[in-house]
């Protein structure tokens, strides 16, 4: 009978605890587990950084674990610290890199960064003119002096071509269609930013058979020479005799080699000026062709003379109606 009174005893304590354990359960809910880190988080946004100390640019850190190291994956480019908790990048060259970020649970994230030049794009001019023969193509060229390189160009007349280096020189081409009328074109210049700038383009139709600059460049170079449609006419390997003479009243200048010949008589004087009655013979074997004209009208011109050399230029429309051009450099005296 005591055994069966322990018994009873002994369950009756234990369901008095259950019900004290119950009761001190606050309705029964568990509190949630804290965790320990969380994820690393920085901002989403392209990390655009100007060249320069005085550009740097921060980035948020949005959520970590504290303990944070930052770096970049081209410190040519970009160079990264943390300060205060807070993560300066800053541009030291143009072009591309990552910057990698870290906390003390070993997350990181990586961010690509853009480190460009300028905010502005600037052509050393904004118009361009120059001059061009008929059916004679010309050229002329500006820079651009302010950019961040992967240059693009694009004419929006198909009569003006326009090429560009990766330097930033701007090459504009094109030929006059006619005496009366200029050919005007807009080039549209983009940079590796998809800034854009204008340049305008006149090109100015003249009736000379060399334009200022090619003239510029004609009489910059005292070499005895003689051209013909920009080809030089006195092979290399031959040895010609030069002719500089006076006959009759005539003056002849050019060359002989055996039968191959460039002469160029005219009457007058060796002065600055057109000059009259000057014709133009030739049997030579250039530009992988051969040349023959034979008593050719031209029209002749020296251009200058400083008392040792003289630079004359001339042109003529063949029988076939095709327009050419020459020009030589030789001595005064023979």
């Amino acid at each position: 009978m005591r055994t069966i009174n322990n018994i009873i005893l002994i369950s009756m304590i234990a369901l008095a605890f259950c019900f004290t354990s119950c009761s001190s359960d606050d309705g029964g809910k568990q509190p949630m587990p804290i965790p320990s880190d969380s994820e690393l988080s920085i901002g989403e946004e392209p990390i655009m950084i100007k060249i320069g100390e005085e550009n740097k640019v921060e980035l948020e850190i949005l959520q970590g674990n504290g303990d944070y190291n930052v770096f970049s994956t081209n410190e040519n480019i970009a160079k990264t610290e943390i300060t205060d908790a807070k993560i300066m990048i800053e541009g030291i060259k143009m072009g591309n890199a990552y910057i990698v970020v870290s906390d003390k649970s070993d997350y990181y994230v990586k961010r690509p960064v853009s480190v460009y030049i300028t905010d502005v794009l600037e052509l050393e001019e904004t118009e361009l003119a120059f001059e061009a023969g008929i059916g004679k193509p010309a050229s002329a060229t500006t820079k651009i002096t302010n950019g961040n390189g992967g240059y693009k160009v694009v004419s929006d007349n198909r009569k003006v071509s326009v090429s560009i280096t990766q330097e930033g020189v701007i090459t504009v081409s094109g030929a006059a269609e006619n005496a009366d009328t200029e050919i005007t074109a807009t080039i549209t210049v983009t940079d590796a930013l998809s800034l854009t700038a204008s340049l305008k383009v006149r090109i100015i139709p003249t009736t000379n058979p060399y334009t200022q600059v090619e003239m510029g460049e004609i009489l910059a170079d005292n070499t005895r020479r003689y051209f013909l449609d920009d080809v030089d006419q006195v092979n290399s390997i031959w040895s010609v005799t030069f002719e500089n003479k006076v006959d009759n009243g005539k003056i002849t200048y050019g060359w002989n080699y055996y039968s191959y010949n460039h002469l160029i008589t005219f009457s007058g004087d060796k002065s600055k000026g057109k000059k009259t009655d000057a014709l133009f013979n030739c049997y030579n074997y250039a530009d992988r062709k051969f040349i023959t004209y034979v008593n050719q009208p031209i029209t002749l011109e020296i251009a200058n003379n400083d008392g040792t050399n003289i630079w004359a230029v001339y042109s003529f429309t063949d029988q076939s109606g095709v327009s050419h051009r020459g020009y030589f450099c030789d001595t005064i005296e023979p």
